[in-house]
């Protein structure tokens, strides 16, 4: 991120952490996947262009566009890469625009605007889809994330509690032991004897199996012909409200109070 922004990112980032009920740690990349934002610097350098455009219509009495002429000597002079003027190059240059640099304009500004910005977004979309796929630390989410894009549970699952256990779940940040990644937690289910992941937690684990009839069995009726991690992907992308809240409950009682929740949900 370029480092100007990132005082006031940071901001945005806390909101965006907060509305997901999430430690600030949790990794920045999911927290703009999940709540489909994108750093305030897309917007930015948007409103910097805009502004470009207004100074080159200003008469030249204009003390603005006369402070922007004296930059625009210094940057053919000396290299003034530094300057407003510079750094307006450097946005049209780095985003494939140096023809309107050299032009001094365009002739539809609004909608050069909208080319501009969602050049910038596509950029920023190419690095944070490179970081998904670039870490470990994200094999599972992105097995059903692959898109920049508002997730519609933060809407439809209206109890915080559901929703709050489905969030962490979906980001790796509960009390599954594979998300205990540099502990010295034995990985292992203590019920089952094998590795503790999500596969095994939503498909397999014993304890769970009266929650599982109760809340996810109705669901799978139809991907009976599928692989558990095609299953994960149908829960974790499925918009149906009536699937979410059952996923994010069956979630939630099991994590909650694993035990005690899996004998009384039986029943």
């Amino acid at each position: 991120m370029h480092c100007q922004y990132k005082t006031v990112e940071s901001v945005q980032l806390f909101a965006c952490k907060k509305l997901l009920s999430v430690s600030p740690r949790t990794p920045n990349t999911m927290a703009y996947g999940e709540t489909g934002r994108h750093p305030l610097f897309v917007d930015s350098f948007a409103n910097v262009i805009r502004y470009w455009f207004c100074v080159l219509k200003m008469d030249m009495n204009r003390i603005p566009r006369q402070a922007y002429e004296m930059l625009l000597n210094s940057l053919s002079r000396c290299g003034g890469e530094k300057t407003w003027a510079g750094h307006v190059k450097s946005l049209l240059d780095k985003h494939g625009f140096s023809n309107v640099w050299l032009n001094q304009g365009v002739q539809n500004e609004k909608l050069f605007l909208k080319i501009f910005k969602q050049r910038v977004l596509d950029c920023y979309c190419q690095q944070w889809m490179s970081k998904l796929n670039g870490s470990e630390r994200f094999v599972v989410y992105r097995s059903f994330k692959s898109s920049l894009h508002p997730e519609l549970y933060l809407n439809h699952l209206t109890i915080s509690k559901f929703r709050r256990y489905y969030t962490w779940f979906r980001l790796g940040v509960n009390e599954l032991k594979v998300n205990k990644r540099f502990s010295t937690v034995n990985p292992l289910c203590s019920c089952c004897n094998v590795a503790e992941n999500e596969l095994h937690f939503l498909f397999d684990c014993t304890l769970f199996d009266g929650l599982r009839v109760k809340y996810l069995l109705n669901h799978f009726d139809t991907l009976h012909h599928r692989n558990q991690m095609e299953m994960l992907i149908y829960l974790m992308t499925n918009e149906n409200v009536n699937v979410l809240r059952d996923t994010a409950m069956y979630i939630y009682y099991a994590l909650k109070n694993p035990a005690k929740n899996a004998i009384i949900n039986s029943m």
